[in-house]
C-alpha cells in the first residue's frame, strides 16, 4: 500500500472525487445512458420524456449508480491497487478517506430514494421507487458482507445486469407509463443480460488484484478463457432478446441496427478467446477503447426509439 501514497500528495482534489465516483471519461456516458435508456421505448416523444417525474427518475438512477459506485470504489480500494489501469481509484480513496466517500455515497443514495419517492407520488406507480429501492439493495449486497455478491461467482454479473441493466429502465419507464409492453420487457431483459456480459468482461483485467485479495470472482473461479466463452454466450443471448423486441416494436431494421451497436463490445472479448486468455487488456485500456466503444453503442439505444 506504500506504493500508493509515498509519491503522491496527500492532499484531496476534485479529481479525486471524480475517481472516487468512477466519473472518468467515458463512464459519465454510460451511466447517463444506463439510467435513461427506459425511457425512450414506452415513450409517444420528446414531451413524455422531459415531464418532471421522468426527470426525477432520471436522477433517482443516475445517484444510485454514481453513489454505488463511490462505495464499490471505498471498499475495493486494497483489490484496486492491485490492478493496473485502477490504482487511480485506490490512490483517491486514500486521499479523500474512505469514511468520507461513504458518507458521500450514503447522501447520493438516499437522495436517490427520496427523488424516486417523489417521481412515485406524482405518477402514483409504485414500480419507480421499487425498481430503484431493489437497484440500492442490490449494490449492498454486491459490495458487503456477509453477502458480498462480487465473490459469489456468476452472481456477480447477475447483480450487476440487474441493477445497473434491467431495474433503472424499468425505474423510470415506469415514470413514463403504468403500462410496459411485453416486446419492451424483451428490450429490457436484453439490456441486463447484455450488461452482465459486459460485467464479465470487465473483470477480466481485475482477476491478478482479485487473486491477490481472495476475491472469487468469475475469473478467478473459473478462469479466462471459460470466463470468456460464457461472456460471448451470455452477450449472445442479451442480443437475441434485445433484436427479438427491438423487431416487433420497430421492425426488422431497427433490429439489426440494435444488435450491430449492441455487440460491438463483443470484438474484444473474441480476440482474448482466441489468444487462449494471455496477454489480457489492463483497466485503463479497457476504458479508453472498449467501454467507450460501449458507451456509444449505448448512446445509439437511447436514441434508437426517437428516431424509428
Amino acid at each position: 500500500m506504500s506504493g500508493l501514497t509515498g509519491a503522491r500528495p496527500r492532499v484531496a482534489r476534485w479529481s479525486d472525487l471524480a475517481h472516487a465516483h468512477k466519473l472518468v471519461f467515458p463512464f459519465p456516458i454510460y451511466y447517463f445512458c444506463h439510467a435513461g435508456w427506459g425511457a425512450g421505448y414506452v415513450s409517444g416523444g420528446y414531451g413524455d420524456v422531459l415531464a418532471v417525474p421522468v426527470v426525477l427518475a432520471l436522477t433517482a438512477n443516475l445517484l444510485a449508480i454514481v453513489g454505488g459506485a463511490a462505495l464499490n470504489a471505498t471498499v475495493d480500494f486494497r483489490t484496486d491497487s492491485h490492478n493496473r489501469g485502477k490504482e487511480r481509484i485506490a490512490r483517491a480513496v486514500i486521499r479523500l478517506g474512505p469514511r468520507n466517500v461513504l458518507a458521500w455515497s450514503a447522501v447520493e443514495i438516499a437522495l436517490s430514494l427520496l427523488l424516486a419517492a417523489f417521481s412515485t407520488l406524482l405518477t402514483g406507480n409504485l414500480d419507480t421507487v421499487a425498481a430503484v429501492t431493489l437497484m440500492i439493495a442490490l449494490g449492498l449486497l454486491y459490495d458487503l458482507e456477509p453477502v458480498r455478491l462480487k465473490r459469489r461467482g456468476f452472481l456477480n454479473p447477475v447483480a450487476l445486469g440487474l441493477s445497473a441493466g434491467l431495474l433503472p429502465a424499468v425505474a423510470i419507464a415506469s415514470a413514463v407509463t403504468a403500462h410496459i409492453p411485453a416486446a419492451v420487457w424483451l428490450v429490457f431483459a436484453g439490456l441486463g443480460v447484455l450488461v452482465g456480459a459486459r460485467a464479465l468482461w470487465w473483470s477480466f483485467p481485475d482477476r491478478h488484484g482479485d487473486l491477490a485479495t481472495g476475491m472469487r470472482t468469475p475469473t478467478v473461479r473459473y478462469g479466462t478463457g471459460a470466463t470468456g466463452l460464457i461472456t460471448a454466450v451470455a452477450a449472445a443471448v442479451g442480443l437475441g432478446l434485445l433484436g427479438w423486441g427491438v423487431w416487433w416494436r420497430y421492425g426488422p431494421a431497427w433490429m439489426v441496427l440494435a444488435v450491430v451497436v449492441g455487440g460491438v463490445f463483443l470484438v474484444p472479448v473474441i480476440a482474448v478467446l482466441c489468444r487462449s486468455g494471455k496477454h489480457q487488456p489492463d483497466a485503463a485500456l479497457l476504458r479508453r477503447h472498449h467501454l467507450l466503444l460501449a458507451a456509444l453503442a449505448d448512446v445509439v439505444l437511447v436514441a434508437l426509439p426517437f428516431l424509428a
